[in-house]
């Protein structure tokens, strides 16, 4: 008899994978090793996987620290999916995320409101709550206002508006454009953000599914 348990995972746009894994093998440390085997494919993904949960068939999920097979029973198949926080009250829900990567770190800042704040946490601004890119912590993230900048979702468009004084640059397939002072653009997937104070890189992405 097998040691291992055939599962079949949906995860996002590479669709259904095949895995076999030990049944005492618990639900975050199967989202680390997926996670850890398609970022390079899927660089949306974040690095932590407290950020995703798996579901059963019916839309369920299987509880973090209890091993699968235990959980799963006879079921083979389960979908990794997003952990999708709390509006904050003055926002409202994007109709799909939109990510931006960080290169030299890797790490992912999934947007799921707008209007969607970038810069640095205070928690004596009345607006916090809004702060979904908290740059703290990465090189040169002092030089990064509180209040950097913002993304909207207007029209079926995510647009971003400079809030500083610091220069960021927008470079795009179709150059660079500078923006500062209040400036708006409309951003797409594989344009890149950067503050360049800090010169902090941020790559906006986006999912099929």
């Amino acid at each position: 008899m097998s040691a291992y348990q055939r599962l079949t995972i949906n995860i996002f746009d590479k669709g259904d994978e095949a895995a076999e894994v030990q049944p005492k093998l618990k639900p975050v440390e199967l989202i680390a090793a997926i996670l850890a085997e398609f970022g390079d494919d899927l660089p949306y993904l974040s690095l932590n996987p407290s950020g995703y949960h798996l579901l059963r068939g019916n839309g369920t999920p299987l509880i973090d620290d209890t091993p699968i097979g235990s959980q799963l029973g006879s079921e083979t198949r389960v979908v990794l999916a997003e952990r999708i926080p709390q509006i904050p009250p003055q926002a409202t829900a994007l109709p799909a995320p939109l990510y931006l990567r960080e290169p030299k770190s890797g790490k992912v800042f999934p947007l799921h409101w707008s209007p969607a704040l970038i810069g640095r946490s205070d928690s004596n601004l009345p607006d916090e709550a809004l702060l979904a890119v908290n740059l703290n912590g990465l090189p040169h993230s002092e030089r990064v206002s509180r209040r950097h900048a913002r993304i909207t979702y207007q029209g079926g468009k995510y647009v971003f508006e400079c809030l500083a004084d610091n220069p960021v640059v927008l470079r795009t397939a179709g150059g660079e454009i500078p923006l500062t002072g209040n400036r708006r653009h409309q951003i797409q997937p594989n344009d890149m953000i950067v503050l360049e104070f800090s010169q902090i890189q941020l790559h906006v992405l986006q999912r099929n599914g």
